[in-house]
């Protein structure tokens, strides 16, 4: 370093920039700039003076000092090379001195072989220019996205799988080139509906309609995803070359997107200022259409690190068009996909890529390879990028002028080349597409399995790059048949061990404890629960529960027996004004004194068992009452009419509403208090590491259990009622508790075996 050092220092450079060559090239020079003096002018003259003077020299760098120069010819692209023979240098006094360079230093790229003193000019726009791709923001399911969709290749068995922008899984084209839709959206499936109908992205309609229409009836789609397995092998290189099973079967996701792509000069473009009379007209004929000079684009690069690009179609759709449904608008995009593979040859039914070629033909190669260039191997459909002759950007076209269709790695970059420009690199924003590829998983069909009925048991490999599970559709109710207010549920199973919080587990949980303790304490209002069979609601006498709570007997019914849980149930003004109970204290007539032994002696109402009403109050045998109101009237006798009509009296004091025992009960319903019990479960496990959500499954309330935190809890001495319901419910086989375990585990029992149909789960863990 220190030998560079001395040798830059004992070196003489003078350098020179291309800055005004360019300028001149634009008819421009760089005039110098004079700074406002009045040394003779009235003060306030000389003030003004003086304040433009400190602006020009505060923004002096700033300030265009571009002047029109007439006597150099206009022509804003530059290319070809120069030398520099001498040139001359003028001080600020006017002397000057003419200097013959002896050496040019320049870069690299720059150089040409044997011309010291020339200098190579690549293709340039001269005047400034920006290049500005992005990705078009489309709307799905009211939601916006950067990706239309995304797509997974399946090599197993060539089908290709396609889900919207936010994972969903819409359907697939099936092994005989149909539209299957998705098994898992249970109105489609039913349906049977084509795409046309599932995909509501008009975008990503198009591209299937094109697989479907120009790939799957040409018999060209075994040849499609072998193209897109090749491209994904330089677009991610670590899986190629160590790949997981999930790599080996199928590809990652890869997304769909539409691509925008602009070229933009600095203002307006620069015109010819004598080709017009009037300079101050910025014209199109002034122009000259040098702003319509079709610029070379290229899309992907396969020798860069990183490259995302797979293939890319073209796409020219006018406004105007943008509502027809002609195809689906196939009309408007380019018969062909460019892949961003080495172009593939046919030569002596042999097939080479260029670089294979070369290497068998190191002397004469590129020559025969120009020769047949002219041949691709496959139908017209599939074509490379290479054999693209139509990329081209215009200056300062419209915005949607320059669209494609790409197919890119989710990881990966878009680069874009023109020649005049630095390469511009753009990519997905990952924040924003994570959530849909953790949701994205590769199902396939499963049937028959043979496995014990207890537990799943299936012999699958482990690896931390993916995860498998098992997903099967069962009825909601299993009694009832398959229908639209029935329909199938997806139930999954997953490979590690963990807790399915969605499950219906209180009968494996102390929920069943507490109302049994509750029922023999006498503290259940049985007569109560019977006016609301279906609603599953429970009645606490609250005062003997308080009396009986005081010695903390029923800590753990605190969390479903409170003054919170009942409030929110008593809300219900419909509930409130049940008839719950008759006063006989107010049946003071003969007539009613008759009609109470009546309701006595034949059980149309029952004493309590407890002090929640007095001695001369009965509760109403909901039962029975609800049988005679079916009866007809004229199967009444006189008792049961006058009982009907006591009934029928909107206010009296002969009857008890459930308003009236508000104050006087706890209530708390079974769904709701399975509910508190989950999350009050769930919550203990999680402040205690037990159990953590797996991001793979955003959509289900799958918790996956830690193995270590489980084997410390077997070796306790004293445990909690968290983890005492834990052991449990793996003990008890829970339908809650989920594991695939390994069919070649030994076991002593003779299993009871089933046969099941589902589908084998497997998603990449790398998002």
């Amino acid at each position: 370093m220190k030998g560079f050092l001395q040798t830059l220092e004992g070196t003489a450079l003078f350098e020179l920039t291309l800055s005004d060559f360019n300028n001149l090239m634009l008819q421009r020079s760089n005039g110098l700039s004079v700074l406002p003096l009045i040394p003779n002018g009235f003060e306030d003259h000389k003030e003004l003076a003086k304040s433009i003077e400190s602006l020009c020299k505060e923004y002096f760098s700033g300030l265009n000092l571009l002047t029109p120069n007439r006597l150099s010819i206009f022509n804003p692209f530059r290319n070809g090379a120069f030398k520099i023979s001498r040139f001359r240098i003028i001080d600020s006094f006017g002397r000057n001195k003419t200097i013959e360079p002896q050496k040019i230093i320049t870069t690299h790229v720059q150089r040409i072989e044997n011309k010291d003193n020339w200098v190579t000019l690549p293709p340039r726009y001269l005047q400034a220019a920006a290049m500005s791709p992005r990705f078009t923001s489309t709307i799905t399911d009211k939601k916006k996205s950067s990706v239309l969709g995304w797509m997974v290749p399946v090599y197993l068995n060539q089908r290709i799988e396609f889900f919207d922008a936010f994972g969903k899984h819409l359907g697939a084209v099936d092994t005989e080139g149909q539209w299957e839709s998705s098994p898992f959206d249970v109105s489609i499936a039913q349906e049977n509906v084509g795409y046309k109908s599932v995909v509501k992205n008009p975008h990503l309609k198009r591209i299937i309609h094109w697989i479907i229409e120009k790939i799957c009836k040409s018999d060209k789609k075994n040849q499609f995803i072998k193209e897109l397995q090749k491209a994904m092998e330089h677009t991610a290189p670590e899986d190629y070359t160590n790949p997981s099973l999930l790599e080996t079967i199928s590809s990652v996701p890869i997304a769909i997107t539409l691509v925008n792509i602009n070229l933009f000069t600095k203002g307006e473009a620069l015109y010819d200022i004598n080709y017009s009379e009037n300079i101050s007209i910025n014209t199109y004929d002034n122009q000259r259409k040098y702003d319509k000079v079709k610029i070379p684009m290229s899309i992907g690069d396969l020798n860069q690190y990183n490259d995302g690009v797979l293939a890319y179609w073209h796409y020219n759709l006018k406004p105007e068009d943008e509502k027809t449904d002609e195809k689906l608008g196939v009309k408007y995009l380019e018969s062909k996909i460019y892949f961003n593979n080495d172009v593939i040859k046919k030569i002596n039914d042999r097939s080479y890529s260029l670089k294979d070629f070369l290497n068998e033909n190191p002397i004469d190669g590129r020559k025969k390879w120009n020769e047949i260039e002219s041949r691709p191997m496959f139908n017209a459909a599939i074509s490379y990028k290479g054999q693209d002759k139509e990329s081209y950007l215009a200056l300062n076209d419209t915005l949607n002028a320059c669209q494609r269709y790409v197919l890119m790695h989710p990881k990966g970059n878009l680069n874009i080349k023109t020649g005049i420009l630095p390469e511009k690199q753009i990519k997905l924003p990952f924040n924003r597409i994570k959530n849909a590829l953790r949701k994205i998983e590769l199902t396939l069909l499963t049937a028959p399995v043979l496995t014990p009925k207890e537990n799943l048991q299936l012999s699958l490999s482990k690896d931390n790059r993916y995860e498998w599970s098992w997903v099967e559709l069962e009825k909601r109710n299993k009694k009832q048949p398959l229908s639209a207010t029935n329909p199938p549920v997806k139930k999954r199973v997953t490979q590690n061990l963990a807790i399915d919080f969605s499950q219906n587990f209180e009968t494996e949980s102390d929920l069943k404890s507490p109302l049994s303790d509750l029922k023999n304490d006498h503290l259940l209002v049985n007569e109560l629960i019977a006016f609301f069979p279906n609603q599953k609601i429970f009645f606490v006498n609250r005062e003997e529960f308080e009396k009986k709570n005081e010695n903390q007997s029923y800590q753990s019914e605190l969390v479903f027996i409170n003054d919170t849980i009942t409030n929110l149930i008593f809300k219900d003004e419909n509930m409130k004004s049940k008839k719950v109970a008759l006063d006989f204290n107010n049946f003071k007539t003969k007539k009613y004194a008759a009609l109470k032994d009546f309701l006595i002696r034949e059980e149309y109402v029952i004493h309590t068992q407890n002090s929640l009403l007095n001695d001369e109050v009965y509760f109403i045998d909901f039962d029975k009452i609800s049988l005679l109101q079916s009866k007809n009237a004229s199967d009444l006798n006189d008792f049961e009419k006058d009982l009907i009509e006591v009934l029928s009296f909107k206010a009296s004091n002969k009857v008890i509403y459930l308003k009236d025992l508000v104050k006087k009960l706890y209530a708390f319903n079974l769904e709701d208090t399975s509910l508190i019990l989950k999350n009050n479960f769930k919550s203990a496990l999680i402040q205690k590491k037990i159990i953590h959500q797996d991001a793979f499954y955003p959509d289900d309330e799958i918790y996956f259990i830690s193995i270590g935190e489980l084997e410390k809890i077997k070796v306790k001495d004293r445990l909690d009622d968290h983890e005492m319901m834990l052991l449990k419910l793996i003990e008890n086989k829970s339908e809650a508790i989920l594991q695939i375990t390994d069919f070649n585990t030994n076991s002593g029992v003779i299993p009871n075996l089933v046969l099941k149909e589902g589908w084998l789960s497997i998603k990449s863990t790398k998002f």
